[in-house]
């Protein structure tokens, strides 16, 4: 039946294009003879009607004019389309009368042959552009008509009159479904004031939001700028919070190809929108140029880090995807949200554990990756200091497992994701990362191997924010572990995009550092997290402190002493001086480590791992933590 409807309405469409063909002939010999149209005149008109009717229809319906039913409102794309048309049967109908003129009779009134004069050609075609747009834009001007604010429709004041607000405001107006009505823009842009775009007038700067949701009563405010930095973010929500009206935000476009904004993207402020610094930038040819038609092999490709590269790998059109993890429920997760993205990838999903030596090097050895990014780790900083055993075995000699199978096989390229918490580690879970820098530092051969150091992340399985919002939902109170205590944060798709570049500008051994701005308050952002739920601290929702866990740092640092800085051509991308690596004492350090790992000596196993890394400073004698009381969960 729709079927049926829709061919239904394609004819209508037809008859309607063929009456409007021949009354831009008639009225092309008007307008040419000023009005005095002769028999003769007539005649030529008859001539000519049958063929251009046939050709400028059968041209239309090439440029797939009739597979969009006049009665939804065209866009910009339909009238290029018609455009294209008009011209190109245009140019049909010159060739066919001049090669065949006496099909068509002996007398002419033109030049050249033809049944009327040449300028009758171009001024037809201009009002066969123009009868045949109006008809297809008829539905668009009756809908703009039409359009009134329907009773639950909110009044939308956008904030940002450049790209994005364009777009957010044309979809606004024209997906009515959505429920959105824009009634102005602001803009700190000077010269975009008084403008307007879609007929909604810009009708100030972000500091009149205030004024501007009183008078227009404005029921929500939408934040259109996907590069605004978190400072301005901010004072925005601040804003709207004191006139208690809906924040809304366009979110930045982390997929480095995409370009277009929808409505659907619209959602409301969260906490990392709050804490966003300048947008990354990134070289996507550099890119490209070395994950394209390779195959690569993502360790950890479940997990939250792991699972955002095979996303972004992905996109830059890899020959074969592995995807490596312990846990067979995420790996299939990622495996089918990529399978139905990207339909055309060899996708490779791998159940394996990076400890087990034999079997990753025959996978690769089978698979022969070209580079290999490896963000499998045990990264839970309290639960590694209860079973530090399973931080070596996992994180060390998992990543000397990978390290020696990639130089046996000639992996080109091995790039493996490090912590904040390896520089001065207070904990077992940065230390054994130190450690697994210092393996690849250590290496000398043909694969490049380089470790890219960054701090949190937020929406990691690990992140502190998951946590917060369930404390909240169930009423707090909010746990911090102490008012002081700050962190560094990083969205995962900004962190794994700044690994991708740093993995295209390898130096064998070197440590990059991806610059994470300046530290934030966890109390501060407990805080916010309760405004955002529209609470207030202390009143609807209690803060409590449970004090530092074991192995947990006030602050966080990025630089170890011995390191120095040296800037990349990426801003946001810094090298550390890579340390001098007894290659040998390392190899036999980490097999005593693996040894007291599996004999469970914990107390000589943390002697060792401090012998190793001497910066290392334990929180507390590991043998005695099998009975700690503080909760491995508390923030």
């Amino acid at each position: 039946m729709k079927m049926l409807r829709e061919h239904y309405y394609s004819f209508l469409a037809l008859i309607l294009d063929i009456l409007l063909i021949n009354l831009a002939l008639l009225l092309a010999l008007l307008i040419h003879f000023e009005g005095a149209i002769t028999v003769e005149h007539i005649q030529a008109l008859s001539y000519t009607a049958l063929l251009s009717s046939v050709v400028r229809v059968g041209t239309l319906a090439g440029y797939g004019l009739y597979r969009c039913p006049w009665r939804y409102p065209a866009d910009l794309g339909a009238a290029i389309r018609i455009a294209k048309a008009v011209l190109t049967s245009s140019l049909l109908i010159v060739v066919i009368l001049f090669v065949y003129p006496s099909l068509y009779g002996k007398k002419t009134l033109g030049l050249s042959g033809l049944y009327y004069p040449g300028p009758v050609f171009i001024i037809e075609s201009l009002l066969c552009f123009l009868l045949i747009g109006i008809s297809r834009f008829i539905p668009r001007i009756l809908q703009t008509l039409r359009k009134k604010e329907k009773e639950g429709t909110k009044r939308v004041l956008i904030v940002g009159a450049g790209e994005a607000g364009e777009m957010l405001v044309h979809e606004m107006v024209d997906r009515p479904e959505f429920g959105y009505h824009p009634i102005g823009l602001v803009d700190d842009h000077r010269p975009m004031q008084g403008m307007r775009i879609h007929s909604v007038p810009v009708i100030g700067t972000i500091k009149d939001v205030p004024r501007l949701v009183e008078e227009k009563k404005a029921d929500m405010v939408a934040i259109a700028i996907p590069s605004m930095g978190s400072d301005r973010s901010k004072q925005i929500y601040e804003m709207c919070r004191r006139s208690k009206v809906a924040l809304m935000i366009l979110p930045r476009i982390e997929n480095p190809t995409e370009k277009f904004i929808r409505l659907s993207r619209l959602r409301n402020i969260q906490p990392e929108d709050l804490l966003l610094r300048e947008e990354s930038t990134v070289d996507i040819e550099e890119i490209a140029s070395y994950l394209g038609g390779k195959t690569v092999m993502v360790t950890g490709a479940g997990g939250s880090i792991g699972s955002e590269l095979c996303r972004q790998v992905a996109m830059f059109g890899p020959e074969k995807l592995l995807l490596l993890g312990r846990g067979e429920n995420s790996i299939y997760q990622i495996m089918m949200e990529l399978s139905e993205t990207y339909p055309y990838l060899s996708l490779r999903p791998i159940i394996a554990d990076i400890r087990d030596k034999p079997r990753i090097e025959r996978l690769i050895e089978k698979y022969r990756p070209d580079i290999i990014f490896h963000a499998a780790a045990h990264k839970h900083v309290p639960l590694m200091e209860l079973q530090p055993e399973e931080a070596i075995k996992n994180n060390v000699l998992g990543t000397k497992n990978l390290a020696e199978a990639a130089c046996k096989y000639g992996v080109s390229r091995f790039v493996m994701t490090s912590s904040d918490k390896a520089v001065n580690p207070t904990n077992i879970m940065g230390a054994s990362k130190r450690i697994c820098e210092l393996i690849l530092q250590s290496k000398k051969e043909e694969t490049k191997f380089v470790s890219v150091r960054f701090g949190n992340v937020l929406g990691s399985r690990g992140s502190v924010v998951p946590l917060f919002k369930k404390q909240i939902a169930d009423g707090g109170p909010v746990t911090v572990t102490h008012p002081e205590i700050t962190r560094y944060f990083m969205t995962i798709p900004e962190a794994v995009q700044l690994v991708l570049q740093a993995g295209g500008m390898y130096q064998n051994g070197q440590t990059f550092m991806l610059d994470m701005g300046s530290p934030v308050k966890v109390i501060d952002l407990a805080k916010t997290m309760i405004q955002l739920a529209g609470l207030e601290p202390e009143e609807d929702i209690k803060i409590e402190f449970t004090g530092l866990r074991p192995g947990e740092k006030l602050y966080e640092e990025l630089l170890t002493a011995s390191e120095g800085l040296k800037a990349t051509k990426h801003h946001k991308i810094l090298i550390g001086q890579p340390d001098v690596v007894n290659r040998d004492k390392l190899e036999k350090d980490i097999k005593i480590l693996g040894t007291l790992a599996e004999q469970m000596k914990t107390e000589a196993l943390i002697a060792k791992v401090a012998e190793i890394v001497p910066e290392y400073r334990p929180s507390r004698r590991h043998q005695d933590l099998g009975v700690v009381e503080e909760s491995p969960l508390a923030a």
